[in-house]
Protein backbone atom coordinates (compact mmCIF):
# COMPACT_ATOMS: atom_id res chain seq x y z
CA UNK A 1 0.00 0.00 0.00
CA UNK A 2 1.18 3.56 -0.94
CA UNK A 3 0.19 6.48 1.56
CA UNK A 4 1.07 9.76 0.22
CA UNK A 5 2.28 12.30 3.23
CA UNK A 6 2.28 15.87 2.98
CA UNK A 7 0.42 19.09 2.46
CA UNK A 8 1.60 23.44 3.25
CA UNK A 9 1.95 25.08 6.32
CA UNK A 10 2.14 29.17 5.40
CA UNK A 11 3.31 31.17 8.03
CA UNK A 12 3.71 35.24 8.06
CA UNK A 13 6.11 36.81 10.26
CA UNK A 14 6.73 40.56 10.65
CA UNK A 15 10.21 40.17 11.42
CA UNK A 16 12.98 37.67 11.40
CA UNK A 17 12.29 34.34 13.63
CA UNK A 18 14.60 31.55 14.21
CA UNK A 19 12.60 27.94 13.93
CA UNK A 20 13.31 24.17 14.40
CA UNK A 21 10.75 21.89 12.83
CA UNK A 22 10.46 18.57 13.61
CA UNK A 23 8.30 17.69 10.57
CA UNK A 24 10.72 14.92 8.89
CA UNK A 25 9.80 11.18 9.40
CA UNK A 26 11.03 9.18 11.73
CA UNK A 27 14.93 7.99 11.06
CA UNK A 28 13.37 3.98 11.74
CA UNK A 29 10.89 4.59 8.61
CA UNK A 30 13.49 6.03 6.10
CA UNK A 31 13.37 2.73 4.25
CA UNK A 32 9.88 2.78 3.57
CA UNK A 33 9.96 6.00 1.87
CA UNK A 34 9.70 5.97 -2.29
CA UNK A 35 11.86 8.79 -2.01
CA UNK A 36 13.98 11.28 0.08
CA UNK A 37 12.11 13.21 2.89
CA UNK A 38 13.25 16.70 2.55
CA UNK A 39 11.58 19.98 4.12
CA UNK A 40 11.51 22.18 1.20
CA UNK A 41 10.21 26.35 2.02
CA UNK A 42 8.87 28.73 -0.58
CA UNK A 43 10.61 31.14 -0.01
CA UNK A 44 14.18 29.26 -0.77
CA UNK A 45 15.33 29.55 3.18
CA UNK A 46 19.11 27.54 4.31
CA UNK A 47 17.56 24.43 5.97
CA UNK A 48 20.07 22.96 8.43
CA UNK A 49 18.87 19.02 9.84
CA UNK A 50 20.29 17.77 12.29
CA UNK A 51 19.12 14.56 15.06
CA UNK A 52 17.75 15.28 18.25
CA UNK A 53 18.53 13.42 21.81
CA UNK A 54 15.30 11.08 20.74
CA UNK A 55 16.50 10.27 17.29
CA UNK A 56 14.08 12.70 15.39
CA UNK A 57 14.87 14.42 12.69
CA UNK A 58 15.03 18.21 13.25
CA UNK A 59 15.43 21.88 10.76
CA UNK A 60 17.03 24.69 11.84
CA UNK A 61 15.56 27.86 9.87
CA UNK A 62 15.91 31.65 10.12
CA UNK A 63 12.94 32.70 8.59
CA UNK A 64 13.18 36.24 7.22
CA UNK A 65 10.06 38.56 7.77
CA UNK A 66 7.10 37.81 5.54
CA UNK A 67 5.65 34.59 3.99
CA UNK A 68 6.66 31.04 4.35
CA UNK A 69 5.18 27.50 3.25
CA UNK A 70 6.13 24.63 4.57
CA UNK A 71 5.11 20.86 3.78
CA UNK A 72 3.76 18.65 6.62
CA UNK A 73 4.15 15.15 6.65
CA UNK A 74 1.18 13.00 7.35
CA UNK A 75 -1.53 14.90 7.10
CA UNK A 76 -3.26 12.75 4.41
CA UNK A 77 -3.25 9.99 6.92
CA UNK A 78 -6.92 10.28 8.26
CA UNK A 79 -8.55 10.34 4.64
CA UNK A 80 -6.45 7.32 3.47
CA UNK A 81 -7.62 5.20 6.00
CA UNK A 82 -11.44 6.46 5.38
CA UNK A 83 -10.98 5.62 1.65
CA UNK A 84 -9.15 2.33 2.90
CA UNK A 85 -12.38 1.54 5.22
CA UNK A 86 -14.97 2.35 2.52
CA UNK A 87 -13.05 -0.16 -0.27
CA UNK A 88 -12.90 -2.83 2.37
CA UNK A 89 -16.48 -2.29 3.06
CA UNK A 90 -17.46 -2.87 -0.32
CA UNK A 91 -15.55 -5.94 -0.71
CA UNK A 92 -16.50 -7.76 2.26
CA UNK A 93 -20.20 -6.62 1.19
CA UNK A 94 -20.52 -5.36 5.09
CA UNK A 95 -23.00 -2.98 5.61
CA UNK A 96 -22.75 -2.03 9.29
CA UNK A 97 -19.19 -1.29 8.18
CA UNK A 98 -19.97 0.70 5.22
CA UNK A 99 -22.17 3.17 7.35
CA UNK A 100 -19.26 3.70 9.84
CA UNK A 101 -16.98 4.56 7.25
CA UNK A 102 -19.29 6.65 5.34
CA UNK A 103 -19.91 8.28 8.71
CA UNK A 104 -16.23 8.64 9.15
CA UNK A 105 -15.73 10.21 5.54
CA UNK A 106 -18.50 12.77 6.63
CA UNK A 107 -16.68 13.40 9.34
CA UNK A 108 -13.20 13.99 7.75
CA UNK A 109 -15.02 15.87 5.00
CA UNK A 110 -16.67 18.26 7.95
CA UNK A 111 -13.10 19.01 9.75
CA UNK A 112 -11.36 19.51 6.77
CA UNK A 113 -14.21 22.21 5.13
CA UNK A 114 -14.17 23.84 8.92
CA UNK A 115 -10.74 24.30 8.74
CA UNK A 116 -10.45 25.41 5.25
CA UNK A 117 -13.45 27.76 6.05
CA UNK A 118 -11.68 29.36 9.19
CA UNK A 119 -8.76 29.73 7.37
CA UNK A 120 -10.53 31.71 4.80
CA UNK A 121 -12.09 34.08 7.23
CA UNK A 122 -8.98 34.44 9.24
CA UNK A 123 -7.20 35.42 6.35
CA UNK A 124 -10.04 37.61 4.95
CA UNK A 125 -10.10 36.10 1.70
CA UNK A 126 -13.63 36.28 1.26
CA UNK A 127 -14.14 40.07 1.69
CA UNK A 128 -10.88 40.23 -1.02
CA UNK A 129 -12.67 38.31 -3.94
CA UNK A 130 -16.08 40.28 -3.32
Amino acid sequence: MRIHVGCELSFDFPQTVPMIATLNVHFSRFSDLERPDHLVTKPSVPVEGYRDSFGNWCSRLLLLAGTLLLPFPFSHIIPALVIMLVSFAYLEEDGALLCISLAAALASFSITAATVWGTVRAMGLLEKLL
